[in-house]
C-alpha cells in the first residue's frame, strides 16, 4: 500500500508545497529523527504489483485487478472525513495508485460522526487521517489498548511492545523505526 502512496504529488499537488514527505512518523527536525536516516518510502505501482505477485495473488488481465488462488479480488473499503477537501483528493490519489496496481477499492467520503463512528468500529480496511503529534513526540495515543487513535494500530502488538520498549529505555530509537517500517500499522504521508 504504500508503494501506491505518491507521497510527492501529494505533497507537491494537494497540499501545494506546504508540507514535507513523511518516511516515519516522527517531524523530521525533532532531534531524535535528526539522528536516525530513515529508508525513504518509495512510489512504484509496479513494483507494488510484483509484490503482490511475490505473495501469491494473481493478476487477473480481464479485470484489470488481483485476486486470491480463491478467485477473490482484492478489495479494499478505504474510508476518509468528507468535511477536509486536502484528505479527500489525497485518499482520490491514493485510490487511483492502488487501482492502477490491481487492487478493487471502494472510496468512502463519510460525514466526520460516520467517520469516527466507522474507524472506532473498524468498518473498513484503509482509513485517512491527520495527527498533530506532542512536541515529545507521543505515541502512546496510538499504541496503549485503549487510546484515543489506537483503532487500527494497537491491535498490532509487535509495533506496541517495540514503542514502549523505547519508552522504558529497553531498545533505541532506530530500533523501534525498523520495527515501524517493518510492521507499517500507519503509513506516514506528510
Amino acid at each position: 500500500i504504500e508503494l501506491c502512496t505518491d507521497k510527492k504529488t501529494i505533497c507537491d499537488g494537494i497540499y501545494g508545497g506546504y508540507c514535507r514527505k513523511a518516511d516515519t512518523v516522527f517531524n523530521p527536525d525533532w532531534y531524535l529523527s535528526k539522528s536516525y536516516e530513515a529508508k525513504e518510502s518509495e512510489f512504484s505501482v509496479i513494483k507494488a504489483g510484483e509484490v503482490l505477485e511475490e505473495a501469491n495473488y494473481i493478476y487477473a488481465y480481464k479485470h484489470n485487478k488481483f485476486r486470491s488462488k480463491n478467485f477473490e479480488f482484492l478489495k479494499l473499503k478505504f474510508i476518509v472525513n468528507e468535511e477536509n477537501k486536502q484528505r479527500v483528493d489525497t485518499a482520490k490519489q491514493i485510490t487511483k495508485n492502488l487501482r492502477q496496481a490491481g487492487f478493487d477499492v471502494s472510496l468512502q467520503k463519510l460525514p466526520f460522526n460516520e467517520y469516527e463512528y466507522a474507524v472506532k468500529n473498524g468498518h473498513y480496511d484503509l482509513y485517512l487521517g491527520e495527527v498533530v503529534l506532542s512536541p515529545g513526540m507521543d505515541l502512546s495515543v496510538f499504541f496503549s489498548e485503549n487510546g484515543e487513535l489506537s483503532a487500527g494500530v494497537g491491535a498490532n502488538r509487535t509495533t506496541a511492545d517495540a514503542y514502549f520498549d523505547f519508552v522504558s529505555g529497553t531498545v533505541d530509537f532506530s530500533t523501534f523505526n525498523q520495527v515501524m517500517a517493518h510492521e507499517k500499522p500507519i503509513i506516514p504521508i506528510c
